[in-house]
């Protein structure tokens, strides 16, 4: 029992395996029934497949949810989970729909054509499901997600392009970390929204710390879609809030992954107003890894590679990534990392 739990740290694979039998074989009795003109000797029967087909399906979605929640997940992989979960949720509000209408059938015989919008709809869900089903085959045999595997940190491709400390990439990855071997700012090939880069300042007493004497916001002015963001950073001398941000169209539009006060919180300030999606006390204390993915309508937020928040909200335009400090005094920043997340 042991060894299956380490290999399966979720009930998800189990469960899921119920609606994958469930909703077609509702749909082949319902046929069978309907074109042997036995509807009204199985009605029950067919009833319970469906009811039984929705229930199934509500299980899969609440435990993949909570799986997608506690498992390890690479970058590119979150593509293909972020439509494995909206893939889902029609599949199962498709199974609501056709047990309810089938529920109006049976107290309703006048309405005769409803056995025929059943079969119909229970149809579409069954083509729902065969691509729900491939894409979580996908996140498993593909991307190895939710296995006992070795959790290998996601590589840039090998860079062809290096500009002072950012490196950047073909498919529009791009990384930065400081060159203090060098006598240029490390910050100069950024876009400044706020302040410029001579109000950041390496402390010549710790390697891998800078001094900020105003706010400053920056970014690399390269507008991406679905993206992954890593910093590692040390806020524990730094007076203010740290946020990522990316999608970003404007001050007035943009989602981000905020740190400040021991408080980590996942938004989106939009038509600028600022709205939380997420939020969790945390006690933060010398390096750590702060990683925000936005992919399709999915954004979480992780810290040290445990995921702490997460939400939902309307897909964005392709924006620039960035870094915002809202405060001053010295700020530990050992590199920041983006992969662009893409269909492959």
């Amino acid at each position: 029992m042991m060894d299956l739990l380490v290999f399966m740290p979720n009930i998800h694979p189990i469960i899921v395996h119920f609606p994958i039998v469930l909703i077609p074989l509702g749909f082949v009795v319902h046929l069978v029934c309907v074109f042997l003109k036995r509807t009204d000797d199985f009605k029950i029967q067919i009833g319970i497949f469906y009811l039984a087909a929705t229930v199934s399906s509500a299980g899969a979605f609440l435990s993949g949810r909570q799986a997608a929640d506690t498992v390890s997940v690479s970058a590119q992989a979150n593509l293909v989970l972020s439509d494995h979960a909206d893939l889902a949720l029609w599949t199962l509000s498709i199974s609501i729909v056709v047990s309810l209408l089938y529920g109006l059938w049976l107290r309703s015989k006048f309405l005769s054509f409803l056995p025929w919008a059943v079969l119909a709809l229970s149809l579409v869900n069954v083509g729902f499901l065969i691509v729900t089903a491939d894409h979580g085959g996908q996140l498993v045999y593909r991307f190895g997600t939710g296995v006992s595997l070795p959790k290998d940190k996601p590589v840039i491709p090998q860079t062809i392009e290096q500009v002072s400390a950012i490196m950047t990439n073909p498919d529009g990855s791009w990384s930065w970390e400081p060159q203090f071997e060098n006598d240029q700012n490390d910050f100069s090939e950024f876009y400044f929204i706020e302040g410029n880069s001579n109000d950041i300042k390496s402390d010549s007493e710790k390697n891998g710390f800078i001094v900020i004497s105003h706010p400053v916001s920056f970014m690399l002015n390269k507008p991406v879609a679905d993206v992954q963001v890593e910093v590692i950073l040390d806020v524990s001398e730094f007076n203010g809030d740290v946020s990522i941000f990316h999608h970003y169209q404007s001050m007035e539009h943009y989602d981000f992954l905020d740190i400040f006060l021991g408080k980590i919180i996942l938004g989106r300030v939009e038509n600028g107003k600022r709205n939380e999606m997420d939020s969790k006390n945390l006690q933060v204390d010398g390096w750590v890894t702060l990683k925000v993915i936005g992919s399709g309508r999915h954004f979480k937020g992780y810290l040290d590679e445990k995921l702490v928040v997460h939400g939902h909200a309307p897909v964005f335009d392709p924006g620039s990534v960035g870094i915002m400090l809202n405060g001053t005094g010295t700020l530990g920043l050992k590199s920041i990392e983006t992969v662009i997340l893409k269909h492959n």
